[in-house]
């Protein structure tokens, strides 16, 4: 399972914002509805999911997975399971186990496209300016 992200590289040694930390903000899909949400860090081993929608209908065992949103993870990799506190609220069990962590495989993702400038995001290209 997905244990964090790259935040520094250095000559021998890189740093892992790790999922539960609370610096940490992941775009997720729940796989059994197709929810996107939030799952973060709040230095807990089963961090919570926020802005779920229509939070109702997510189960507890339900897989939680990459999104793709913002693109920094590809979509698809997968994070953990549902789970419900007894207030209720969603959180997280990674499938990372955190604690024997030995090894991580680094995948390499690049991002669709780069917005440039603003004007790209809505293609301006299109837009003529007004003239009176």
């Amino acid at each position: 399972g997905l244990v964090g992200r790259i935040a520094g590289v250095g000559k021998r040694t890189s740093r892992v914002i790790l999922l539960t930390d609370t610096a940490s903000r992941i775009a997720v899909t729940i796989e059994s509805n197709g929810q996107t949400a939030l799952l973060v860090g709040d230095n807990t081993r089963s961090p919570p999911i926020e802005f779920l929608e229509n939070p109702e209908t997510v189960q507890p065992g339900d897989r939680v997975m990459t999104s793709g949103d913002g693109g920094v993870f590809p979509p698809g990799l997968l994070v953990g399971q549902v789970t419900q506190t007894q207030s209720g609220r969603l959180r997280v069990r990674l499938a990372a186990d955190m604690q024997r962590l030995e090894f991580l495989l680094v995948i390499r993702h690049k991002s669709r496209e780069k917005i440039s400038t603003p004007a790209s995001l809505v293609g301006a290209s299109n837009i003529r300016p007004r003239v009176d």
